[in-house]
């Protein structure tokens, strides 16, 4: 696949392949640059990005935004196609792994006097066009389609909920099957369908019982 990015200066040909794509959106800090203090703004997005980054690479993920407090990752593509259930087991314990990252961080910014960071994350399964977007010496791999318009609309409606959610589509909660058993999966609901789409089946993550990366062990980084 990585083949197809640049082939004689010519722009990637689109892919239509399956994945799970997970959203989320880190809030909590200001970027009003009137009222805010830049010191703590910038302070805040890099505690944010400490944890973010490794905990998608370790599993398994790709970074595809990375812009302000908003992050979007695909799984199952790089370095080579995975089964569904793979790719959605993947971002699920990628997403739960956030929230525990901003759990641990919280504490240590409540005690330095720093406002708790929020995350919520949504993560659909799906197909997509997965192909390069830009110009030549400037193309940017990327995954365009229903299934990312999902993954956003998931993520915001978690982001209505109590800090902390992690909401998956119904299509990533067939995909785990046997693996439902390393999650707690609470409550089923149904987002209204947006421009002539259909509606979005969705379960709420509230924990898990196992761990599919130990992101303490610091040697495989």
């Amino acid at each position: 696949m990585r083949k197809t990015l640049v082939e004689g200066g010519r722009l990637a040909e689109g892919q239509t392949v399956k994945t799970t794509v997970l959203h989320a959106e880190i809030s909590g800090f200001s970027t009003d640059a009137e009222k805010a203090d830049p010191s703590r703004v910038v302070q805040s997005l890099n505690d944010a990005l400490t944890g973010i980054i490794p905990v998608i690479y370790r599993h398994g993920g790709v970074l595809d935004t990375l812009a302000g407090g908003e992050v979007k990752a695909y799984f199952g593509v790089f370095p080579r196609g995975l089964p569904m259930q793979v790719s959605s087991l993947q971002a699920t314990h990628a997403g739960m792994e956030l929230v525990d990252y901003f759990n641990a961080l919280n504490e240590n910014r409540v005690a330095t006097g720093l406002p708790p960071l929020d995350v919520s994350v949504g993560i659909a399964s799906g197909w997509v066009i997965a192909g390069g977007i830009g110009v030549q010496g400037s193309l940017r791999y990327t995954v365009l389609g229903n299934t990312v318009i999902a993954a956003q609309r998931i993520q915001e409606a978690a982001k209505s909920m109590h800090g902390g959610t992690v909401l998956i589509s119904e299509e990533t909660h067939k995909y785990l099957s046997g693996a439902r058993s390393q999650f707690d999966i609470g409550r089923y609901g149904r987002l209204p369908s947006e421009e002539g789409g259909q509606e979005i089946g969705i379960y709420e993550v509230e924990g898990r019982t196992e761990r599919l990366i130990d992101m303490s062990d610091s040697s495989k980084e």
